[in-house]
C-alpha cells in the first residue's frame, strides 16, 4: 500500500505503478432490496424470480 493510503479506502493507480504481490479485493452482500431494484429498473418483475417465499 502507497506511503499515505489510508487502508480499507480503494485508491486509483496506473498499471506502472503495480508491483508483483499486490492484491486488492472488494466484498458486497446482496440485499433484497438490490434485487427489488434491479427488477423494477430491468423490468422483470415476474413473482418467481423476486418473490421470497
Amino acid at each position: 500500500m502507497p506511503e499515505g493510503a489510508a487502508k480499507g479506502f480503494i485508491e486509483n493507480r496506473t498499471f506502472d505503478e503495480l508491483t508483483i504481490g499486490e492484491t486488492a479485493s472488494l466484498a458486497y452482500t446482496v440485499t433484497q432490496r438490490d434485487i427489488d431494484l434491479f427488477a423494477t429498473v430491468t423490468g422483470d418483475v415476474a413473482l418467481d424470480r423476486v418473490c421470497t417465499n
